[in-house]
């Protein structure tokens, strides 16, 4: 039921390692992601959450896909519908697939995505 909480807190626990600091804005990014599952299939404008270690920017992309970037740190969760979906947006230092179905896992806009040195987090299937 409370599965969509999994992958706000698994971001917060990937940016805590990468920068050694504690994460002082979580609980509003959590509620932006939260309000962020339900928007349509266009692309809509980026969310900005100021925040004491700088901004944090929310892309939703599509169903369950949105990129977060702060301070440098672009992460994919869920990467789907296309490379093109993608256009104008960084590439990810780190992507996070949740689950294997089709609308979370696209093996063909990850091949088609800028991945270089991204680290992937994936579930055992």
């Amino acid at each position: 039921m409370f599965y969509f909480l999994f992958i706000p807190y698994t971001i917060m626990l990937i940016i805590m390692e990468l920068t050694m600091k504690p994460l002082t804005f979580f609980p509003a990014v959590l509620l932006l992601l939260v309000t962020a599952s339900g928007l349509s299939a266009q692309r809509p404008d980026t969310d900005r959450l100021e925040a004491s270690e700088g901004p944090v920017t929310i892309q939703p992309v599509r169903h369950g896909t949105l990129v977060l970037s702060w301070n440098g740190i672009t992460i994919y969760a869920d990467p789907a519908g296309g490379a093109g979906a993608f256009q104008g947006i960084e590439s990810p230092d780190l992507v996070l697939i949740t689950d294997i179905h089709g609308d979370h896992l696209s093996l063909e806009t990850l091949n088609g995505l800028n991945m270089g040195s991204s680290v992937l987090v994936v579930p055992r299937a």
